[in-house]
């Protein structure tokens, strides 16, 4: 049996169904809420009330006179939470398509575009389960937690990876962590709770 356990965070939800440790250690995800592929139009610039943003930098709107200094103008640049979202998105693609690797890259092109996303590094750490490299999830949902220590997600995939390792008492307090941020996802992480403390106990 796999147990399916959901990693909550900011808008978007992923679902990952992990083999728990006393069994075979295999992992796999089920797709992820879809997500509108396209996003709002960017508000105009204040520097310039009469430009319209497109995807290739500002254009002269209708009727508006043509602006030869503004031609010349570098186009400002992409905003960096929009640019770590897109590549979040793209990710969490890769991995329902079963393209774990590209995914793992894709999203450390994310942390490095804002190495404060707390999302960034949970998904990260996310894909190393999916990679089966525990330790790697381990230091990645470490990472989340530093820049969010109110991300249940991180907590329940921290957890998660310490039981792959068989590392009961970690696994346990991270769980109990988690549940105590998110009450709602209670119900699961009792239920790996109740499995940590079956497996301490087995002979």
């Amino acid at each position: 049996m796999h147990n399916a356990l959901r990693l909550i965070t900011t808008g978007t939800v992923l679902t990952l169904a992990i083999a728990l440790a006393t069994e075979q250690g295999i992992a796999e995800s089920t797709p992820v809420s879809a997500a509108s592929s396209t996003s709002p139009t960017s508000p105009t610039s204040p520097t310039s009330p009469t430009s319209i943003v497109s995807p290739d930098g500002p254009v002269a709107s209708p009727g508006s006179p043509a602006n030869p200094s503004s031609s010349a103008s570098p186009a400002s640049p992409a905003n960096p939470a929009t640019s770590v979202g897109t590549l979040i998105k793209q990710a969490e693609a890769q991995l329902e398509r079963g393209e774990t690797q590209t995914a793992i890259a894709t999203l450390n092109q994310a942390i490095a575009a804002d190495p404060s996303s707390s999302l960034a590094y949970t998904r990260l750490g996310g894909a190393y389960l999916l990679s089966q490299d525990y330790s790697s999830a381990i230091d990645q949902f470490q990472r989340a937690i530093s820049s969010d220590n109110q991300n249940a997600g991180a907590f329940i995939g921290l957890g998660m990876a310490y039981l792959h390792l068989k590392q009961a008492g970690p696994a346990k307090a991270a769980l109990t962590e988690a549940k105590r941020l998110k009450p709602s996802q209670s119900a699961d992480i009792d239920a790996l709770l109740t499995r940590i403390e079956q497996t301490a106990s087995a002979p």
